[in-house]
Order: C-alpha cells, then sequence, then structure tokens
C-alpha cells in the first residue's frame, strides 16, 4: 500500500479486483476493497466502467485521480455487494447509524443500463439530503456484473483525505462535509469507520443488508463492528418463546382446564385451580419475553425503512404492544364471574386474545424472513421449530376438543364452564 511507512507492516486479504486489501462484509459475501496512497485505482471492471470484468483483453488504464489531490493521501474504494439494486457506503462517526454520515451510492438497473448513477450525500436523520454537487467522490462508477463475473453490483471511487496524521482525531476518523467546508469529508486514513448498505431495489427507500467495518488502510487492519447477528437470533427466539409456544400454551391450559378435573395447589395463596396458576405463569413469563424481545429490537435492531417487509414489522410490531398491553389491562378488570357485565367483558377479552395472536404470528412470520434475507439466516431453522410447535399445539388442542365433546355427549361435565374464583387476572383467549 502505497501510502504506509516503510516499517508498517500490512496484513490483510488481497483484494480479487487488484486493489492492496479486502475484507468480507457480512455473511452475504458483500466485499470491500480499497488501496492508500496511489494516484490511481487498479484497473477493473467498476474503474472501466464495464460488465465485462474479468476483461477479455487489454483495455486503458483508468482516469487518476483529481490533479489537486495529493496521491499520498487519495484512497480508492470499491464495494461489491451480491444484489443487483443499489450499494453504498457512508462515513460516519457511530457503528450503525444511518446518520449523520457523508455517504456515496451507487444503483445501476436505471432505464435498463449496466452501469448506473453514483451521487453523494450529506444524511441527517432518515433522510437523505439533496445530492451534493459537485461530488466530492473522485472517477466513481457503479456497474451491474454479468453472470460470468459473479453477478451483483460494483461501486468503485476516490476521495481525497488528511492522510494518516490525526487531524481529524483518531476516535472519530472523519469530520462532516459541513464541518470541512468544503463540500466534503475531512477523512483520516489511520481511523475509519464505514457503513455498508446494499438493496435489490435501487429507489434508496430501505436496505436488505447492513455492516460497519472500522479500518485503518495504512496498516490494513479491519474490523467489523456492531454485528447484529446475536442480537437478531435472541430477539427472534424471544418472539417465538412468547407468541409460539407460551402464550398459545396458556390459552390452551384455559381452555381445556376439565383436564386437571379441578385439581388445586393446597399451598398456593386461596387454593386456586392448579390450571388457573398454570394459565397465568404462562401468560405472564410470554409478556416478559414479548416485552424484552421488543425493547432489544428497538436499542439494537432499529429499522430505518419508509416501505417494504421491514418497515411493515416495525409499524405492525408496535401495534402489536398496543393490542398485547390492552389485553393485559382488560385482564386486570375482570369481573366476578356472575356480574351482569361479564359476558361484555369475555368477547372483548376474548377477541383481543385472538386478534393479538394472529397479529403475532403475521409480524413473527415478516421477522422470519428478514431475518433470512437481509441476515442471511436459514430460513428453514426458523420457520420448521415454529412450525413443529404450533403443529403440535394445533394437534393437542383437536384432540382435547374431540374428547371433551364426547364427554359432554356422554354427560360427563368437560363442557369447562366458568370457573368460580375471583381474582383479577383472565385469560388470554378462550374456545
Amino acid at each position: 500500500m502505497g501510502a504506509a511507512p516503510s516499517h508498517v507492516q500490512v496484513q490483510c486479504t488481497v483484494s480479487s479486483l487488484g486493489y492492496a486489501c479486502s475484507k468480507e462484509l457480512n455473511s452475504g459475501g458483500a466485499t470491500l476493497h480499497w488501496t492508500a496512497g496511489t494516484a490511481a485505482p487498479p484497473d477493473n471492471a467498476c474503474t472501466r466502467g464495464s460488465a465485462a470484468y474479468p476483461p477479455s483483453a487489454p483495455s486503458a488504464p483508468p482516469p487518476t485521480g483529481s490533479a489537486s489531490s495529493n496521491a499520498s493521501t487519495l484512497l480508492h474504494l470499491a464495494v461489491w455487494s451480491p444484489r443487483g439494486g443499489y450499494a453504498s457506503l457512508a462515513f460516519t462517526a457511530k457503528a450503525g447509524r444511518m446518520s449523520p454520515s457523508d455517504a456515496v451510492i451507487g444503483r445501476v438497473g436505471l432505464g435498463g443500463a449496466i452501469g448506473g448513477v453514483v451521487e453523494t450525500f450529506t444524511t441527517s436523520g432518515y433522510n437523505l439530503n439533496g445530492a451534493v454537487s459537485p461530488s466530492w467522490a473522485q472517477d466513481s462508477s457503479v456497474v451491474a456484473l454479468g453472470a460470468a463475473a459473479g453477478g451483483g453490483t460494483l461501486l468503485c471511487f476516490s476521495v481525497a483525505t488528511a492522510g494518516g496524521s490525526g487531524a481529524v482525531g483518531r476516535r472519530r476518523g472523519r469530520a462532516l462535509a459541513e464541518a470541512a467546508g468544503n463540500g466534503s469529508p475531512t477523512l483520516d486514513l489511520t481511523a475509519l469507520l464505514i457503513n455498508f448498505a446494499d438493496s435489490n431495489s435501487n429507489s434508496i427507500t430501505g436496505h436488505d443488508s447492513t455492516a460497519t467495518v472500522r479500518l485503518n488502510t495504512v496498516t490494513g487492519a479491519a474490523e467489523i463492528v456492531n454485528d447484529k447477528t446475536a442480537a437478531v437470533v435472541v430477539h427472534g427466539m424471544l418472539m417465538l418463546a412468547a407468541w409460539v409456544l407460551l402464550l398459545p400454551f396458556g390459552v390452551l391450559s384455559a381452555r381445556h382446564r376439565w383436564v386437571l378435573g379441578g385439581a388445586r395447589f393446597p399451598c398456593a395463596p386461596k387454593a386456586k385451580e392448579a390450571w388457573f396458576y398454570v394459565h397465568v405463569t404462562c401468560q405472564l413469563t410470554g409478556l416478559v419475553c414479548f416485552i424484552a424481545g421488543f425493547v432489544l429490537a428497538v436499542i439494537q435492531l432499529e429499522i430505518q425503512d419508509t416501505s417494504g417487509p421491514a418497515a411493515a414489522h416495525k409499524v405492525a410490531g408496535y401495534v402489536l404492544v398496543g393490542v398485547a398491553g390492552a389485553q393485559l389491562v382488560v385482564g386486570f378488570v375482570r369481573p366476578a364471574p356472575d356480574a351482569p357485565r361479564r359476558p361484555l367483558w369475555n368477547g372483548l377479552h376474548h377477541n383481543l386474545g385472538r386478534v393479538a395472536m394472529l397479529l403475532a404470528w403475521a409480524v413473527s412470520s415478516l421477522g422470519m424472513f428478514l431475518a433470512s434475507s437481509r441476515h442471511t439466516q436459514p430460513l428453514v431453522a426458523w420457520v420448521a421449530p415454529a412450525a413443529a410447535v404450533l403443529g403440535v399445539l394445533a394437534v393437542a388442542d383437536l384432540v382435547l376438543s374431540v374428547a371433551r365433546s364426547r364427554r359432554a355427549g356422554a354427560g360427563g361435565s368437560g363442557g369447562g364452564g366458568e370457573p368460580r374464583f375471583t381474582t383479577r387476572m383472565g385469560t388470554w383467549a378462550a374456545g
């Protein structure tokens, strides 16, 4: 790497595109490539603006950086995405945050051309401000690679930096374009924090995968930070534990309370029937899992999309919180079994429970899809356990319902009428 002093040992994965180094960004295979301290970027499909990589014939070298740029402080970057809509790199001060940052976004598939449009933006909040003009990304290009070259989108550009003197602070790695006062970010080659995002859509309304890399282009050190895979797994497990196992089982325990034949726990307060304690324990434990999963998502898995499956998952999740909260409140104001308003309460409580459960399953289905499409987790690893648990519960409900009907027809007491207790905690749903 041209900018590295002679005493600095560069250790990195060699780039397949001719750059000095490369780093795989996520499990989907998106890869960042870079070279620092040379006058021109390497010759490849993107810097030539062609989809014919690898080249079938020699071609002219790519254009050099602008004459005003010092070669020793130029940084040449490229990023390959397996998706065919857009790819972007954003220089930021905080890992995983869309803003504030200075972003380069390359879009393909516009008008059917293999090439596309590269623009630079300064982000604020969830919004992209107007494209910066003139662009501070030098020699920029984006191409849609053909199948022979592996497909996907390849974005490349060069940018002038402040070198590796720490002029903008080793902790931040870059200063915003506005602060620089010249329409471009001020970057430190030794302390960069770069956000990556891509999508199969070129509308820039959302992203399908993301990553953040902490990069020292002088030594070649690159570290993926703010990996959200663990948070996604924990969030998903908590939500499925709540809405696929605990809460449905709690419903089942109330619906088929006749199975326990009025058994009680003598040592329990007020000696309530055993089914009641099973029901309440499942419901409250399920709610705790749900709340924990929701809080984790808000803190660690911020969704910035304004449309598409991710946005729907977010909005429906907030609606589910409202429905579940209303159901909890209703459960605590349960009238006595012989109260005149009890039938009205039953209808409200049971139907709120049904709405909450159906909505939760829809939200969970979207979540499993996003875990697969955005975080490249095997879809079957989520769907199979969820379907198996719900299948077992559904079969159990069917078998017990048939048994109850036969028992009632034979003159038994399997109808499961209203239990005679005065607690204010009710069921989430009933058959």
